[in-house]
């Protein structure tokens, strides 16, 4: 189902282009952090110098784990771009506000559902809403 969410085509090659470039920043951190995590591995250094190197690689590699599921997320919302389902509400097949997409152009939930994810009760995997008594119901609106 793709979402009636009408954005101005002009707007629309903007949010394109700035998460093409934020992709490309991205791409060359994780490169980069790569290359340093491996020439830290290479170095030889005695234990003490080995134990602080560890941690380091250790530190740089969680930053690396994030920055790579930011470049995924934003990958998806350049998919959105292409299939034209950017700025629908992957939750409830709603409008993302434009301001809340000016604020983060990668957004796939509108606010409410952003809430629901947060709070443990928006499945989006099913596009089910947590029902008072723990279980699901179907989200009409997706």
């Amino acid at each position: 189902m793709t979402p009636n969410v009408s954005i101005d085509k002009y707007v629309l090659l903007q949010f394109k282009s700035s998460l093409r470039e934020q992709q490309r920043e991205l791409q060359q951190t994780i490169d980069r952090v790569e290359k340093d995590i491996r020439d830290a591995a290479d170095s030889t250094a005695d234990s003490m110098d080995l134990s602080s190197s560890n941690a380091a690689r250790e530190s740089m590699a969680a930053r690396n784990t994030q920055n790579r599921r930011k470049l995924k997320v934003i990958e998806l919302a350049l998919e959105r771009i292409q299939n034209g389902s950017f700025g629908a509400c992957i939750g409830c097949g709603g409008a993302i506000r434009l301001r809340r997409l000016q604020a983060i152009p990668f957004a796939s939930h509108c606010i409410d559902c952003q809430e629901r994810l947060e709070q443990g009760v928006l499945n989006v995997a099913t596009g089910s809403i947590s029902a008072p008594n723990g279980g699901f119901m179907h989200n009409p609106a997706s």
